[in-house]
């Protein structure tokens, strides 16, 4: 059988009309209607209107099953009574009867709900969807949050109080306040709980925590409207009780606002949180013993041809997009021998769009979306990390630091104040991130969104996430980047990301210890130690040759030893000794001979290493220096202190002797 909503429409109003006339009937006898019931009339109707097209009544008949078609019939009472009782008490329709108010809609009810089951028993072959079994089903536990649940309890009280001060002039506990009082907590508490009103699980999105307040906010006015009208507690002040509940929406949407933010701040702090599967033992020794990935080849599984390759897919798509970018890839990767099928093009900033891909099935995903609006880009690359087949590539693309400076200028010129204006995008945008209290009010304001990131940060974040930056390249004032799987996300739980940073380090023993410095690099930069060796080699004095990870002001504080300060705390915990070799990384270690490793490790690090005392140029000076010092330790400690120490000042003071 075929139903048409408009027909069923009629024949519920036609229920409400006989519910109406015969309540009428038996209240005066009388099917003549009054004029003082029009404006009854006119709320029922309204209201009737109002919850069928919320509840969609007229076109779900043939799609719910007998239980849910009762609670609806009942739930769809409950509310209209509600809401034409906050009607008749917000409008002074006081003089309405009850039995007329009330009858009309309960026996509207019991008929609609007749009328439901009639239709059950004889149509019930065409009830296309039953009630589905929950039996066995998983339910999300009830995650209540106590502490917002007393401060907004906290909150109705200060309402009140507020709004008795305005109407009255003053607050005191007399019997009207009393029953005010009573009737708003009840009311509050039967709306928290049927509305589940402080689940945390309301607040994940800004829309969904507003949204709770003035819907929590409206069920309750209804209440109230209902408790008035229906008992009549006519010697209540409307003013004051409505008054109240107005100043406590509000405020209650300030504070599910507040309660957003801290809870996607929360969410923030797990940004270095590794993904369950990424860190799995199983997956991480499926990489470690892959053969390509032994190998670290930039090509994928087999070199033959693919029977539908990408190739002309993704040029003829970015052809349009970014007409360069297609040429960059090409240049890299192979796209002959990946087929269409295990390759994406997507346009994404949020982790949604990534984990509805198939988990370990690509060889290439391309997101032409910036990362700086992931919100969380560490869980980001892990998801990824997670749908690509190792060897796979992930191609995306980011507004760095360098493309940003010249971007802005071309906006605000120098000469129109753009040196000011940039020194300001400079202290929100690079400097409250970095700072631990600034930084939850950044991220409370931006959610992540449109933040800077230094190229050494991005590559840095793709290492501890376990893939290869193989290329990147400028294109339309944009760093599009090439990474390939080829290793497991890292271990380290706690990347350092504020001014202060905890380098692992190799002391006394080969002992590991954690030493402390002022940040001069950029974020996730010690990640990247092996990838700047390889790409540029050493220069004098040991360093990395044009090592991009050091910034502005880093170079500053090398210049002046102001980065080191903080290795006093490590001298003072007797990690170093005050003279001493340099504590090095276990990548810069690799390039010393076996032979200095092990006498290495019988002398405990320091503070003013030998280098400043010999000045050596390559690492084999290097390591000649530190030698001849662990020698002349080994056989006199004091006088070899005194001797380095002193030679070490004057080079600093004298000859002007820097890290480079």
């Amino acid at each position: 059988m075929r139903k048409h909503p408009i027909a069923v429409a009629f024949f519920d109003l036609l229920l409400l009309a006989v519910s109406f006339l015969a309540c009428h009937l038996l209240k005066y006898g009388t099917l003549a209607i009054e004029e003082r019931h029009i404006p009854y009339i006119y709320l029922v109707l309204l209201s009737w209107l109002a919850l069928s097209l919320i509840q969609k009544k007229f076109s779900a008949l043939s799609r719910i099953s007998m239980t849910r078609g009762i609670n609806a019939v009942a739930l769809t009472a409950v509310m209209m009574a509600g809401l034409v009782s906050l009607f008749i008490v917000m409008l002074g329709l006081l003089q309405m009867s009850r039995l007329l108010v009330y009858g009309t809609i309960f026996l509207f009810a019991g008929l609609e709900l007749a009328s439901f089951l009639i239709y059950i028993a004889f149509y019930k072959k065409n009830l296309s969807i039953a009630e589905k079994p929950t039996a066995g089903l998983p339910r999300n536990p009830i995650r209540p949050s106590l502490s917002l649940g007393i401060a907004d309890a906290f909150l109705l009280l200060v309402s009140m109080i507020l709004a008795t001060y305005i109407k009255r002039g003053e607050f005191e506990l007399s019997d009207a306040n009393v029953d005010i009082m009573i009737m708003f907590f009840g009311i509050w508490m039967l709306t928290s709980l049927v509305l589940r009103k402080f689940h945390k699980d309301h607040f994940h999105k800004v829309y969904g925590a507003l949204s709770m307040s003035i819907k929590s906010t409206l069920v309750m006015a209804v209440g109230l409207g209902f408790i008035i009208f229906g008992m009549h507690y006519y010697y209540l002040s409307r003013a004051q009780i409505f008054g109240a509940l107005l100043i406590f929406g509000v405020a209650e949407m300030g504070l599910f606002y507040l309660y957003h933010r801290y809870k996607a701040f929360v969410l923030g702090q797990r940004d270095s949180v590794y993904l369950n599967t990424a860190q799995s033992p199983n997956r991480r020794q499926q990489l470690l013993t892959s053969p390509d990935a032994e190998k670290g080849s930039h090509h994928t599984d087999a070199e033959t041809p693919s029977a539908d390759p990408v190739d002309q897919k993704i040029r003829h798509a970015l052809h349009f997009l970014e007409p360069e970018l297609y040429g960059f890839i090409r240049e890299t990767v192979d796209l002959g021998i990946i087929d269409s099928s295990h390759s994406t093009l997507m346009h994404a900033d949020n982790l949604f769009s990534v984990n509805v891909l198939e988990d370990e099935k690509y060889k290439l995903i391309i997101n032409i979306n910036k990362i700086n609006d992931m919100r969380f880009l560490n869980q980001y690359f892990l998801m990824a990390h997670h749908k690509l087949k190792t060897n796979g590539y992930l191609v995306g693309k980011a507004h760095t630091l360098a493309t940003h400076r010249s971007y802005f200028f071309r906006q605000f010129p120098p000469e129109q104040a753009g040196h000011l204006l940039y020194a300001l995008d400079f202290l929100w945008n690079r400097i409250c991130p970095k700072l631990p209290l600034l930084q939850k009010f950044y991220f409370a304001i931006t959610k992540g969104r449109n933040r800077l990131l230094s190229k050494a940060e991005i590559l840095g974040r793709l290492f501890f996430c376990g893939f290869e930056p193989i290329a990147e390249k400028e294109i339309s004032d944009r760093l599009y980047f090439i990474a390939q799987k080829t290793r497991t996300p890292s271990e380290d739980p706690d990347p350092t990301y504020g001014p202060l940073v905890t380098l692992h380090r190799f002391g006394m023993h080969n002992h590991p210890i954690k030493v402390y410095k002022f940040r001069t690099m950029h974020p996730y930069s010690e990640y990247l130690q092996e990838y700047v060796y390889d790409k540029n080699r050493l220069e004098n004095g040991g360093k990395f040759k044009d090592d991009f990870r050091i910034t502005a002001w880093g170079m500053f504080m090398r210049k002046y030893f102001i980065d080191e300060l903080p290795m006093l705390f490590n001298w003072l915990r007797g990690d170093l000794q005050f003279v001493g070799v340099r504590p090095l990384s276990a990548q810069y270690l690799d390039l010393y001979s076996p032979e200095m490793r092990e006498l290495r490790k019988q002398v405990k690090p320091g503070l003013l290493p030998p280098y400043y005392a010999d000045m050596p140029k390559t690492i084999e000076e290097i390591m000649d220096s530190e030698r001849r010092y662990i020698e002349a330790y080994l056989s006199q400690p004091m006088r070899t202190q005194l001797v380095y120490f002193f030679r070490t000042i004057y080079n600093i003071l004298v000859n002007r002797a820097r890290s480079s």
